[in-house]
């Protein structure tokens, strides 16, 4: 009779100088800051942080021959300030400026290859990453009705030099790895809206009149954008340095950063107990950058899509004992976990797509 193998296969791989990677870090920093009140009702504070950092990814086999070195040595002076005026009683206005960085992680920089097991891709680091710079400008504006009671509207924008991007490429027919890349820059701008009110629930009924009801509501709108100029290149993880004008990047979104993203919650509060339905939708986003391998591998889309959860948690007293009572309902829309890829040639390719189904749990915690 025929049969279908082989089942198993054992294969030896020989030691690689990136099956391992040793890392460190290490950063001084001092700051500077005071605050200023120029009246009741205007204070501004202003501050400097100067931070050296050295950060040493060194890749190595099981019998510790080296193989790729990657060393970021850098000096920043990284100023902020910020402006709050008290205009009207329970109303102010806030105005902030600061200068941040955002360093690559060990398994960013490390030359090493290993498997994400919750989503079966193989990732592989970039040893020519550098840092990423922010410039960061918000306005705040804010109006309080009492305690936990306010409405707030913000704007935002950042500018961001070489902002770190996972990328995918293809290494072979329909064989994907992830790294990472810097873009050459980035620009953040945007606005949100929120609210929180605490209310009393109508009735004269008792488990209703003894919580604290609560609702929120957040929302969210971001465009941000890679910039790419002439003569700008992208330095891939074998150090092939690629022009980005090739990936037509200059003005797509900036991978992970979706257009809209909204936020409620609604539930009660009391002495004993807590209960929390919470509502989110994050809109479509740039989950992983394709970039050109043996060949050009369209954009990842995530589409996380609707998501709702229940959460209760209660103070339960066993003779004398207090315990932590938590019960919980996951993706109640049982809404699925969505990765696809679109070209004009294959229209829309599943990338990662599957079922998360809904999940319930139950927990019960004390303390001694």
């Amino acid at each position: 009779a025929a049969t279908i193998g082989p089942i198993f296969t054992i294969q030896e791989i020989p030691p690689r100088p990136s099956d391992n990677y040793l890392g460190d870090l290490d950063v001084f920093g001092a700051y500077l800051k005071t605050d200023i009140e120029f009246s009741p009702t205007v204070r501004a504070d202003y501050g400097v942080r100067y931070e050296e950092s050295k950060l040493n990814v060194q890749t190595l086999d099981r019998f510790s021959t080296l193989g790729v070195t990657s060393n970021l040595e850098n000096n920043y002076v990284l100023p902020s300030a910020s402006f709050t005026w008290n205009f009207i009683d329970d109303t102010q206005l806030r105005l902030g400026y600061s200068n941040t960085i955002a360093r690559p992680q060990f398994r960013e920089l490390a030359s090493s290859r290993f498997l994400d097991p919750e989503s079966d891709r193989t990732f592989v680091g970039n040893p020519n990453l550098v840092d990423s710079e922010f410039e960061n400008f918000d306005v705040r504006l804010e109006r309080y009705f009492g305690r936990n009671q306010f409405i707030a509207l913000s704007g935002f924008y950042k500018n961001i030099k070489n902002p770190i991007e996972e990328s995918t490429f293809e290494t072979s027919a329909n064989v994907f790895e992830t790294s990472f890349i810097n873009a050459p820059a980035a620009d953040l701008l945007g606005f949100e809206a929120e609210a929180r009110t605490n209310f009393n629930m109508p009735g004269n009924i008792t488990f209703l009149e003894s919580r604290d009801w609560f609702f929120t509501v957040n929302y969210t709108y971001t465009d941000a954008t890679v910039n790419a100029a002439a003569g700008d290149v992208i330095i891939q993880a074998d150090g092939t340095p690629i022009s980005a004008e090739l990936f037509g990047i200059d003005g797509q979104p900036l991978q992970g950063t979706p257009e809209h993203i909204f936020n409620s919650q609604f539930g009660w509060e009391s002495d004993n107990d807590q209960f929390t339905i919470l509502f989110g939708l994050v809109d479509d986003r740039v989950s992983r950058r394709g970039l050109r391998g043996l060949s050009i591998v369209p954009d990842v889309i995530e589409s996380p899509g609707p998501q709702l959860d229940i959460v209760y948690r209660r103070k339960v007293d066993v003779q004398g004992q207090e315990f932590n009572l938590g019960l919980s309902a996951r993706n109640i829309l049982d809404t699925d976990h969505e990765e696809f890829q679109t070209s004009e040639q294959a229209g829309r390719s599943e990338f990662n797509t599957y079922k998360r189904g809904v999940s319930f749990s139950a927990s019960l915690s004390t303390s001694f």
